[in-house]
């Protein structure tokens, strides 16, 4: 038997503030799917999808603390001209770079798995300067197992910045699907197809 005390209300936390991130007019089609926090920077991240146009677009915006509430600090989305996408996952690594995670679709793809990092200041996609020569490369990685539908569904990220994402992936001969775990590359892959975009 269950005891009802588990029920009872936790003296040790109180209620602080809420912030709500409507996007679009009527609410209806607003989801928040993951928060992950960076105190030295007094940061608040949250990531979901939202609709946008003619398909869902993923979300990730930072708050700050602000008195007694929070602000918007930037807001970014991660859209395609062709399909849905969506931000499923983020995480901070020890410097404070924010890591999203989710699906992107690809025209001829289906949906793909993507991995954005991005700068904690302005939210600007952050550029690679390092990994791949001497070129800066966004680094916005994209997954297609066989061109069905794959999705980033959880991410965790090391202090050093080493990505690792959970994602559930469909293909083969019977169209199967699995569960995918993934370890980002160092060296970010452009997408080809400029459908799959963020803007700010």
């Amino acid at each position: 038997m269950i005891s009802g005390s588990y029920a009872q209300r936790n003296q040790d936390f109180t209620y602080c503030w809420d912030h709500k991130l409507t996007q679009h007019p009527n609410g209806k089609f607003d989801k928040g799917k993951d928060v992950a926090t960076y105190l030295p920077h007094n940061a608040v991240y949250v990531v979901g999808q939202t609709k946008g146009g003619d398909y869902h677009r993923g979300f990730v915006v930072r708050l700050e603390a602000c008195g007694q509430g929070t602000r918007v600090k930037w807001i970014k989305y991660i859209e395609s001209s062709t399909g849905n996408a969506s931000a499923n996952a983020v995480a901070v690594d020890g410097a404070g770079f924010v890591y999203v995670a989710g699906f992107v679709h690809v025209s001829g793809e289906g949906h793909n798995v993507f991995l954005a990092k991005y700068e904690p200041e302005d939210g600007d996609i952050w550029l690679d300067e390092q990994a791949c020569g001497s070129a800066a490369v966004p680094f916005f990685i994209t997954y297609d197992r066989d061109d069905q539908d794959d999705e980033a569904v959880d991410l965790a990220v090391t202090h050093d910045g080493h990505a690792f994402l959970a994602a559930t992936t469909k293909g083969g001969e019977f169209a199967s699907t699995d569960v995918t775990v993934m370890r980002a590359k160092k060296c970010p892959i452009i997408v080809d197809d400029p459908t799959p975009h963020v803007e700010g």
